[in-house]
């Protein structure tokens, strides 16, 4: 590939120190003097802003995308989405990414016959910790469950410890199925095989 080819290839990437000024300006502007909170705005917008870089030795095969200069009101409207964000994670109490909020919302968090949310992040957390800390009684009459609970919701709340799909969909329901998959064993015979065609 020729020189002018490559050039033409690469990925252009935005100028930090212009974001960071333009987030300084617009924070400022709406009464936001925090340093600390505006290095971290201007971090999360200059993250989203950047196009991804490409992997070593896949630069060529990348299409470069036009970078248009942000304007000031471009750079306003993205610091006042990455607030509402921190709000709304603020009120969860949960370090997620608002990504990772929509996919418990889309997955995980119960909803009634018409479709509706009728449970948050928290109460997903502490429907699961209690199903899992309960089971502990089949073994120990005495156990502190409540502690137990306790401990396993704040593993998953500070996202140091997730369960499976089914735990997080099932844990606490009617249903209570928390395997993800189900092994049945077979035989070296044909009469085995069937068997497990029967079962399942």
């Amino acid at each position: 590939m020729s020189k002018s080819a490559r050039k033409t290839n690469q990925v252009k990437f935005i100028g930090r120190d212009k974001v960071a000024r333009a987030v300084f300006a617009a924070a400022e502007s709406m009464g936001i003097s925090d340093r600390k909170m505006l290095e971290e705005l201007s971090s999360q917008i200059i993250q989203r802003l950047e196009p991804a870089r490409p992997l070593p030795g896949m630069e060529k095969f990348v299409s470069p995308k036009p970078q248009h200069p942000l304007t000031s009101s471009q750079i306003e409207v993205a610091v006042k989405e990455a607030l509402a964000e921190k709000e709304t994670l603020s009120q969860t109490g949960i370090e997620l990414s608002q990504n990772g909020l929509r996919v418990l919302e889309r997955r995980y968090l119960k909803k009634d016959g018409e479709g509706k949310l009728v449970e948050t992040p928290q109460e997903l957390f502490r429907r699961v910790a209690k199903h899992i800390a309960s089971a502990e009684l089949i073994y120990h009459s005495e156990a502190d469950v409540s502690s137990l609970e306790e401990a396993f919701y704040q593993l998953m709340t500070n996202l140091e410890f997730l369960p499976n799909s089914p735990t997080l969909m099932n844990a606490g329901s009617e249903l209570g199925q928390l395997s993800a998959c189900f092994v049945i064993p077979i035989g070296d015979s044909m009469e085995s095989i069937f068997d497990a065609v029967r079962y399942t």
